[in-house]
């Protein structure tokens, strides 16, 4: 009895998977499926808060299909079962109306009907909303959006047991007065979501929590939203890798420790079984003996030895680059002897059984595999960088765009003919010979020109640990509030509008490199809005 009651103390009282990313959800196969894998592996709660469920965020006043109930019964069923605790996660800060009672209660009926569909508990989820009121009703009745929250807040708390992810839930970002006045606001017995000192960092420390609690006087447990091994933010790799730089005390401060997977079920049960070694015995937590652990535990002994190459390839954390970083991020070095190789590799790999467990690891992998074949195809094939010439027209779309020099300044203008995109970005970095930074570094600075409405700007970038590195990849344009914090307005410098046509702005002084990025629909499009479509080496 005393060993077992000194093994709880050494472990995170909570261990957990929270379904959180953006993307594909995961299918109701591979969730029955992910569900019994918990519990196998030592996980005691499973969240269900895919961001693009849309009855879970955008449409959240909507009820789920029959058909989906009724999964949802079997999911219960299967979690149940497994001995996993199944959480409901609702998220409507997208466009709840705070004060009006008609939205209260249509998300007070959502959750009541989720727990007597079978679910264990429920989760009230305020990450990447809007970070102010915004309705009316909102704004005469509360002083501030903690206020708003802390009010819905109290008023599911009365209907049963309820974890929340504030709106601020990393140390890099957000209001500290918003955090403060909600911890001081809502139940004590109400857990808050935390990410760390970023939104995926490479490390997490137990003074790191200690301060988070103490400097916004937080009275509820603390749970750890840990974003690895999830990939949305670099979706051109899987991340096999097993969690590092987590304190083995962490759970001195943490109660709860919840681990936001990938998209693919199959891959993520090499990251989620070691990320369940170190939840449950932090303090004896090797990183390299959970890698071992959970290969034998998942990987066939007879899967060919080609896929187990690229496995390893993929054990890269999400905060740690690799062999493939340079076909996505200017400026980081390409190994194309080794890539060739790679792909030779690959290519020669035996068949094996369809339907097999070695078929389902190639197949889980095999999307990646090609993407960056594909990926590499095109680097090789594209040119080395052209000369941007002053006062050359060069096109977007079905319009064309020129840079001109004059004096201290530069000019860059649309044709006169061609409607104006939403919005130009225009990217200048100091020209170094030696230049291996990605293509927006702290020294750089960023023209944003809202072409259709004639407003610009020059801003800096005021990048973490993740937006340093996600900046140019991720999908910013679906949680655009990520967008706000990587840059801060450049109050040193201004930029002229001349209407929607033209824009005039500083001259880095020295060398420079220029990226121009207009995308056909800024807040849709692809590649991502801060997509690196033109970059100049040298100007004439």
């Amino acid at each position: 009895m005393i060993a077992f009651l000194f093994a709880l103390i050494l472990q995170f009282p909570v261990i957990g998977v929270i379904e959180g990313y953006y993307g594909r959800p995961w299918t109701h196969e591979e969730r029955l499926e992910m569900v019994a894998f918990m519990g196998e592996a030592g996980y005691t709660h499973y969240i269900h808060a895919p961001k693009d469920d849309p009855y879970h965020r955008s449409r959240w006043r909507e009820a789920y299909p029959d058909s989906v109930l009724a999964r949802f019964r079997e999911t219960a069923a299967a979690a149940d079962s497994a001995g996993v605790r199944l959480i409901y996660a609702i998220s409507p800060g997208l466009s709840m109306v705070y004060s009006d009672p008609a939205d209260l209660e249509i998300l007070r009926a959502k959750l009541r009907l989720m727990r007597e569909l079978g679910f264990d508990g429920v989760a009230l989820f305020f990450d990447d909303v809007p970070e102010d009121l915004r309705h009316e009703g909102d704004k005469a009745r509360f002083r501030s959006l903690a206020e708003a929250h802390a009010h819905v807040i109290r008023e599911l708390r009365k209907d049963g047991e309820l974890m929340v992810c504030p709106t601020t839930y990393t140390d890099a970002w957000g209001s500290r007065a918003y955090m403060r006045e909600l911890a001081a606001a809502v139940p004590e017995d109400v857990p808050l979501f935390w990410t760390g000192k970023d939104v995926a960092p490479s490390r997490i420390q137990l003074d790191d929590a200690r301060v988070w609690i103490r400097d916004n006087g937080i009275r509820s447990p603390l749970y750890l939203w840990d974003n690895h091994p999830v990939n949305d933010y670099e979706a051109w790799r899987p991340i096999l890798g097993p969690v590092s730089g987590r304190s083995p005390r962490l759970h001195e401060a943490v109660s709860g420790y919840f681990a936001n997977p990938m998209e693919d079920g199959t891959l993520n049960r090499l990251p989620l079984r070691a990320s369940a070694i170190y939840a449950q015995d932090p303090g004896r937590y090797d990183p390299s003996v959970a890698w071992d652990l959970a290969l034998a535990a998942e990987i066939p002994d007879s899967l060919p030895f080609q896929a187990g190459v690229w496995i390893e390839l993929f054990r890269a954390r999400g905060w740690e680059d690799m062999r493939l970083t340079g076909l996505h991020r200017p400026g980081t070095p390409v190994d194309t002897v080794m890539l060739d190789r790679l792909f030779a590799l690959w290519d020669a790999m035996p068949p094996v059984a369809a339907g097999s467990q070695e078929d389902r690891w190639i197949s889980a992998l095999r999307p990646y595999v090609e993407r960056n074949r594909r990926a590499y195809a095109e680097w090789r094939e594209r040119p080395a960088p052209d000369t941007l010439r002053y006062g050359t027209w060069y096109g977007y779309g079905a319009g064309r765009w020129r840079l001109t020099s004059a004096g201290g300044n530069l000019k860059l203008e649309l044709e006169p003919d061609a409607e104006p995109p939403a919005e130009v970005l225009v990217g200048l970095a100091p020209d170094t010979p030696r230049h291996t930074d990605p293509w927006l570094a702290p020294a750089d600075r960023l023209v944003r020109w809202r072409a259709r409405d004639g407003r610009a700007e020059i801003l800096a970038p005021n990048f973490t640990e993740f937006t340093r590195r996600g900046i140019a990849d991720i999908r910013l344009y679906r949680v655009t509030s990520f967008f706000e914090h990587a840059f801060k307005p450049d109050t040193s410098r201004t930029v002229r509008v001349d209407g929607n046509r033209a824009i005039v702005f500083p001259k880095p002084s020295g060398g420079f490199r220029i990226t121009v990025s207009i995308p056909p629909n800024y807040q849709s499009g692809n590649p991502p809005m801060l997509g690196n479509r033109n970059t100049y080496q040298r100007i004439r």
